[in-house]
């Protein structure tokens, strides 16, 4: 899961400038799960562990498989309706979720949600009227922000300490070499690693968004207005995105499909007799 930026020039790629940070929808899950658990002091359960009517007794999943439950779980709130993103910053803007501390273990009693509210599959009514679930509503913004919510006490602390890395390295769920920019300033850092000014004023006009974050509807513009305020005045910046969701979300397979049906396409192929012949020296060469 993550955000890449891939340059691309005459269909060749700019491996120098290529960009890749940890926050994507998988990330954006997990912070919604950390959020609504904060709010209701209880765990989220899987779709599996629902089945009370049966003798046989669950058995421990396999820790990949539950993870994998929890984000099937994210996954149905985060494309719900109820998601919005805003196509500007206001004037109050503010980070979502800023105001709750990493280590906040505070033991509380949930209230029966009064008003907007969203079902997770147990049953469980999540408030989305007061501040937590205002956030929920915005987690988008999470891509374009600065700060990483649940990480302050890490981030304040001299050094920190083991506990503060484990609960960072479990909301980001990314390995630690990756960026942790916001979208807009890693699609910035790419363009900036462009020598060539004309080339980089040309792959400012044409950013292409794809994959399913793209999907949350004002995407596109709150990129360009982001971007508009960090590029130079001389770039004119514009985001690309289909307007079907299909082609968002598989846009890469679209054009692999498309690629592979080009008659030219069997020249880049690798065939077996090459490769007993040369060794996978050859496929270094022929795929840098």
């Amino acid at each position: 899961s993550g955000t890449r930026v891939t340059p691309l020039v005459d269909g060749l790629l700019l491996r120098h400038a290529q960009r890749r940070n940890g926050r994507g929808g998988d990330w954006l899950g997990n912070v919604a799960l950390k959020a609504m658990q904060h709010q209701q002091n209880n765990q989220v359960k899987p779709r599996y562990q629902l089945r009370t009517n049966t003798k046989i007794p669950i058995q421990q999943p396999n820790p990949a498989f539950y993870r994998w439950a929890l984000r099937d779980v994210m996954f149905e709130f985060r494309t719900s309706e109820h998601i919005s993103l805003a196509t500007y910053r206001t004037d109050n803007y503010t980070t979502p979720f800023d105001y709750i501390k990493a280590a906040d273990n505070t033991t509380r009693k949930a209230a029966p949600p009064a008003g907007e509210h969203y079902e997770l599959p147990d049953g469980t009514l999540v408030s989305l009227e007061d501040s937590i679930g205002h956030d929920l509503k915005r987690i988008p913004e999470l891509l374009f922000t600065e700060d990483v919510p649940f990480t302050h006490q890490h981030q304040n602390s001299e050094g920190g300490n083991n506990k503060n890395d484990n609960n960072v390295k479990n909301v980001l769920d990314q390995h630690s070499t990756l960026s942790d920019l916001p979208i807009h300033k890693l699609v910035h850092s790419s363009l900036s690693a462009v020598g060539d000014s004309d080339i980089r004023k040309e792959l400012c006009g044409n950013i292409v968004l794809c994959g399913a974050s793209s999907r949350f509807t004002g995407m596109g513009q709150r990129l360009s207005y982001e971007m508009s305020a960090i590029v130079s005045g001389n770039y004119r910046t514009k985001v690309i995105a289909s307007k079907y969701s299909a082609e968002q979300s598989f846009a890469a397979w679209i054009g692999a499909s498309v690629l592979t049906s080009l008659g030219s396409f069997q020249q880049l192929w690798l065939s077996k007799a090459e490769y007993d012949e040369y060794g996978a020296s050859l496929g270094i060469q022929r795929f840098p």
